[in-house]
């Protein structure tokens, strides 16, 4: 992940449903773009209000996103606490800009 990219971070409502449908960070844990965008991602969570947990069945999951020159992924995870829903991505997501932080 290149250095001062401008992350997007959205708090949705509580997802509850396909969390088992996209990979986990720690199974694509080898790719260094992917590590470097969670740990870029958590810090954007955090000044977005994540208070740190997570649900037990929540960790943080890796989403693939089209794009036209490369492809571009964003990560996503469940806070325990009421339950809403960090998304962090280097590309805007217009479907979910009422809830950009």
């Amino acid at each position: 992940m290149e250095q001062g990219t401008d992350l997007k971070c959205y708090v949705i409502p509580p997802m509850d449903l396909g969390w088992e449908l996209m990979p986990t960070v720690q199974e694509l844990s080898g790719d260094e773009e992917v590590f470097d965008l969670f740990l870029l991602a958590v810090e954007a969570a955090i000044k977005a209000g994540w208070t740190g947990d997570l649900r037990h069945y929540s960790k943080p999951r890796v989403i693939a996103l089209p794009n036209v020159c490369k492809a571009s992924v964003a990560i996503a995870w469940k806070q325990d606490t009421n339950g809403v829903t960090f998304v962090v991505s280097p590309v805007e997501l217009p479907w979910l800009a009422e809830w950009l932080c």
